[in-house]
């Protein structure tokens, strides 16, 4: 490749290798004779074959040839037109002509990717070339004992194969790529699963050829790739034709009527214009590599030119700002009513680079969470980015607006531009917080959506709320409740002083499937406090199942806290795992006696504690009076009974007087 202003040193050829399911591709076909074009900004799955960063080329003895003409050392001095830029690399150099078109060069790749989860290594076989010709004359050169060399490759030192290597004075060259299993050193077979993508196919500055005018620069091909479908993206800056230096076989390369604002780099929404992907098949793929000029720097990857399919998001729910603790996490459990919860919906970027998930950066990125506003209200919300066990704000300027029930963020330009966005995990925390009334399953879920083309849902989490459990008094089976300081004779008129009255808790269960997914309580405990003026009535208290109309007293354990006046009942763990959640509901059922002197304002009211969320019940209220019952005549239609009666009366009145008077007479005598 020539120099530009563009690149420092040469313009990159990227080759990637990646593996995806064709039929997700638009448009492809079990044969092609032309590329298929696709969206650079479309979705498709990721590669099979995955090559790192590691350090895989770490010797010179890892460089070997058949030709015992070509030299191989470090290079220590360059000719005077010559960056010294390449001083220190290694090198592979021979005198003009030496190297033959039979000749092979080959750079064995430790440890440098996997295939399907496994370790491999890669020996590459460079050979077929066309070199010798003065046409392929480099300007650069390295002095090897003092005699000048301008054919030679060049390595990095203790490099990965995504360093690549650049040739130097020759046109093209033919490449096949060994790949074998670390483990036992047998060929990879890549089936049908794999892809080749060569990038930064560059076509300005043409360069004549044979005298006339050639407008292609650096090209491609494939052995299979007739057989095979190839990709270019719908703005390509590619074209098709024959192989210019060999005259045969079709190759893909740059053209001379490319963009000239076309930037070469990685992330840049036009780099995958400079790109195509071939499907390759087998064991041991083969390709031509090219360039009409006579320099060309060479690199491997394994990113396709379409945007590699991001993993799926994920959903939790929290009791805590600011965490993902497991100790914090709430999804399926009941929460209280009015408490505080934090949604966090999880997505991870995908990397961008030569050995990662992308070429281009994304053009956008949203994440809407569709809430129960009729169970949260939405109060605040931020990207955040984990680091360690802390968290940041990631994305400050990016916006967070709500519409009914849902949340929707929307990322910032500046966020998804900045290369070091990609390849990292962010979370969308949502602050809410639970309405006082809250009741039933209150359900969330999320939908991300990058490039507004590939929407994915999140799990669904959810939430149980505490259900309110009431009170009530009754006497004599009628309900009392609000007899207190009213006239008497009116609804609300005291009872009887030293009277007794039946105080009822009623606790309703939840019921899978309508408020709660679980399918048992751990705890349940019912406490009732009563005034101080009441008094228990000693082994009154029961509990009743309302679903069997049966006495359970004995499921759990029943106390009266003389010192506190607090009655409770706590059921017995056995029980409660043998009893499921269907909606039953349980009684608590004792009496207790009135004070004896007039009292107003007694009241009562207990609490329930499920699973450690307790909630009261209604309170009741009631006073007593001290008076005498109405004097009640029956009638029976006879009045000899009222006339005697009140001849008696009378009697009694007449013989009292007379006593009297005569023992007044008596003291005058």
């Amino acid at each position: 490749m020539k120099r530009n202003t563009i690149k420092s040193y040469v313009i990159p050829l990227f080759l990637s290798f990646l593996s995806i399911i064709v039929l997700l591709i638009p448009g492809t076909a079990t044969a092609n004779a032309a590329a298929t074009k696709v969206d650079t900004f479309d979705f498709g799955p990721k590669n099979d074959l995955k090559f790192n960063w590691n350090k895989s080329l770490t010797s010179l003895s890892q460089l070997t040839t058949n030709n015992s003409s070509i030299k191989k050392g470090t290079i220590n001095k360059v000719g005077p037109n010559t960056s010294s830029a390449i001083l220190g690399k290694w090198y592979l150099a021979w005198n003009k002509g030496d190297l033959k078109t039979g000749d092979h060069l080959k750079i064995n790749y430790k440890n440098m990717g996997t295939f399907q989860g496994k370790a491999i290594d890669l020996d590459l076989d460079l050979s077929t070339f066309t070199t010798g010709d003065n046409k392929y004359d480099a300007f650069n050169e390295i002095i090897i004992d003092g005699k000048s060399y301008k054919n030679f490759i060049w390595f990095y030192p203790n490099s990965s194969i995504l360093d690549g290597f650049t040739y130097n004075g020759f046109g093209i060259s033919g490449g096949t790529f060994n790949f074998k299993y670390t483990s036992d050193g047998t060929a990879v077979d890549l089936g049908s699963s794999a892809y080749i993508t060569a990038a930064s196919l560059n076509g300005r500055n043409a360069t004549a050829v044979n005298g006339s005018a050639f407008l292609h620069q650096e090209f491609v091909g494939y052995e299979k790739m007739g057989s095979n479908p190839y990709y270019v993206t719908k703005n390509t800056a590619l074209g098709e034709y024959t192989n210019p230096i060999t005259k045969s076989g079709t190759v893909v390369g740059g053209i001379a009527s490319t963009d000239a604002n076309f930037v070469d780099a990685v992330g840049d929404p036009g780099y995958t214009k400079g790109a195509v992907t071939y499907k390759v098949v087998g064991k041991n793929p083969k390709f031509t590599i090219g360039t009409t000029a006579f320099n060309q720097w060479i690199t491997f990857g394994t990113t396709p030119i379409w945007n590699t399919n991001p993993e799926k998001p994920t959903k939790q729910v929290f009791n805590k700002p600011g965490t993902d603790a497991a100790a914090n996490n709430i999804d399926k459990t009941m929460i209280a009513k009015g408490s505080d919860v934090y949604y966090h919906i999880n997505q991870k970027f995908g990397a961008l680079g030569t050995a990662a998930d992308n070429l281009t950066k994304y053009s956008s990125f949203t994440i809407t969470d569709t809430f129960d506003n009729t169970k949260m209200d939405f109060k605040s919300g931020r990207l955040l980015l984990k680091n360690g066990s802390t968290f940041t704000v990631a994305d400050a300027a990016g916006t967070i607006k709500v519409s009914g029930n849902k949340v929707t963020y929307t990322a910032s330009s500046g966020f998804l531009n900045n290369n070091s966005t990609y390849g990292k995990t962010y979370v969308l925390e949502l602050y809410m917080k639970a309405k006082t009334d809250a009741s039933l399953i209150a359900k969330n879920t999320a939908t991300t959506n990058f490039n507004n083309r590939y929407p994915q849902d999140t799990n669904t989490v959810e939430n149980y709320f505490p259900k309110t459990p009431t009170k009530k008094v009754t006497q004599d089976g009628k309900d009392v409740n609000g007899r207190n300081r009213g006239q008497k004779g009116s609804s609300t008129a005291p009872l009887k002083t030293g009277s007794v009255v039946e105080y009822t808790v009623n606790y309703p269960f939840h019921k899978k499937g309508t408020d709660t997914n679980s399918d048992h309580y751990k705890s349940l405990k019912i406490n009732d406090p009563l005034d101080s003026r009441l008094r228990y009535e000693t082994g009154s208290a029961k509990i009743i199942d309302n679903s069997t109309k049966q006495d359970i007293t004995d499921q759990g354990t029943m106390k009266y806290d003389e010192a506190t006046k607090t009655l409770s009942w706590e059921a017995s763990a056995a029980w409660l795992a043998a009893t499921p959640l269907d909606g039953r509901s349980i009684d608590l059922v004792f009496k207790a006696k009135l004070p004896s002197t007039d009292q107003f304002d007694i009241k009562n009211k207990a609490t329930v504690t499920v699973d450690g969320f307790q909630e009261s019940t209604n309170e009741v209220i009631n006073g007593v009076d001290y008076y005498l019952p109405n004097l009640v005549i029956p009638k029976t239609g006879n009045t000899h009974l009222i006339k005697l009666s009140l001849i008696s009366v009378m009697g009694l009145i007449f013989s009292a007087l007379v006593f009297v008077i005569g023992k007044q007479k008596n003291k005058v005598k």
